[in-house]
């Protein structure tokens, strides 16, 4: 078994790497590389995985729907992707300030459709949605959802 961390920040790759290596965890059970993914071939080698963790940053990026297209892309068939991010309130109020606009795209969160609607367009399936925990985001209380699907077989 090995664990391959993907960022787009190389400071952060270099602490993960650093926190493994710390560890004593080898880079061949477990590393991080700074690639910004798009889902084509040879850009991880012919590596699928069989499990793909996004952790609170969807609100980050510009076109969810397609981050998740990606994330399939490198799932095994019947593999599994699992998505960590803040949920939307009922009246879709900002949750994130304006002050991060220059970092955040999405200011709201997601509603459960907006999640299960880009895992359905990126072929996985056996969804499902919770509330993982409840935290604290400038001054008010948020959900963090957490979002499963499975790579369905071709």
């Amino acid at each position: 078994m090995s664990i391959t961390g993907v960022d787009i920040s190389q400071a952060m790759v270099d602490k993960y790497n650093d926190r493994a290596d710390k560890q004593g965890i080898s880079p061949a059970e477990m590393k991080a590389i700074c690639i910004d993914l798009e889902g084509k071939p040879g850009e991880l080698g012919d590596s699928e995985f069989d499990v793909a963790v996004c952790c609170m940053s969807y609100h980050h990026f510009v076109n969810p729907a397609q981050i998740t297209k990606t994330l399939a892309y490198f799932l095994k068939p019947g593999g599994y992707l699992f998505v960590a991010d803040i949920e939307s309130t009922p009246d879709r109020d900002e949750i994130i300030p304006e002050s991060s606009n220059h970092v955040v795209v999405h200011k709201y969160g997601f509603s459960r459709e907006e999640i299960q609607s880009f895992f359905d367009n990126a072929n996985l399936g056996s969804f499902q949605f919770s509330c993982a925990t409840r935290a604290q985001k400038n001054g008010r209380d948020i959900n963090v959802f957490l979002a499963q699907g499975i790579k369905v077989t071709a």
